[in-house]
């Protein structure tokens, strides 16, 4: 049985493919990456374009990114494999949204997570259950929850009938999807998203919200494309 189906025929609906940026070289040594303007690693890259071949059926008819450059990279390797045909990057409009960046990670960013937790780790413990305490600097992941749900809601009500890529972070990530399966939250530190994942959100014109999918890394494995 299906999740829902439309009311009418016509109900509109707006696909969100929501993909985690590529490695970088915070991610592959455990570290907090809020608002340093890391690049990816070669294998960030290889992740990207991988994640450009897995959806070229998607039929995408526009982007959305985070400014980081993480982001921008992963979007620029992803957008130069969306046309097989071409040696040309895929014509896809961009806009660059500042709401979909990282959390604000103040004085953890660039530090380890073992490294906070033996520094600031009361602090940390704190963090994790009250999503309404900011990290010392920086911000609480209910305010990164808050100014996405206005950003997505803006960005839906533009685009209804297309199918939108939006490249971002894990908080941002989590947000979409903890709105759309209406858990509380706790859900920010029960769901892991690896980078490169993909996960696919459905909003519908008259009303609900479909998950498809969630931190989907399928491309990534060799042999696969």
């Amino acid at each position: 049985m299906a999740a829902w189906l439309p009311g009418s025929s016509e109900t509109q609906r707006c696909r969100l493919v929501l993909l985690r940026h590529g490695q970088t070289p915070y991610s592959s040594q455990g570290k907090y990456a809020g608002r340093a303007d890391i690049p990816l690693t070669d294998e960030g890259h290889r992740q990207a374009r991988r994640a450009g071949r897995w959806l070229r059926d998607a039929d995408l008819t526009a982007a959305v990114t985070s400014p980081a450059l993480r982001c921008r990279q992963t979007l620029d390797d992803l957008t130069e494999e969306l046309d097989p045909g071409s040696e040309q990057p895929a014509d896809l409009p961009v806009d660059v949204v500042d709401n979909f960046i990282e959390l604000d990670f103040g004085e953890w960013d660039g530090r380890t997570f073992k490294d906070v937790h033996d520094h600031f780790g009361e602090t940390q413990e704190k963090w994790f259950t009250d999503w309404t305490m900011p990290v010392p600097g920086g911000e609480s992941v209910q305010a990164v929850d808050q100014r996405v749900h206005r950003a997505v809601t803006e960005l839906v009500d533009q685009h209804w009938g297309d199918n939108l890529l939006l490249v971002s972070h894990v908080t941002p990530i989590k947000s979409v999807l903890r709105r759309a399966l209406c858990a509380d939250s706790d859900f920010f530190v029960r769901l892991h998203l690896d980078t490169s994942s993909i996960s696919i959100v459905d909003f519908y014109s008259d009303g609900p919200i479909c998950v498809q999918a969630i931190n989907s890394t399928a491309h990534l494995v060799d042999g696969v494309e």
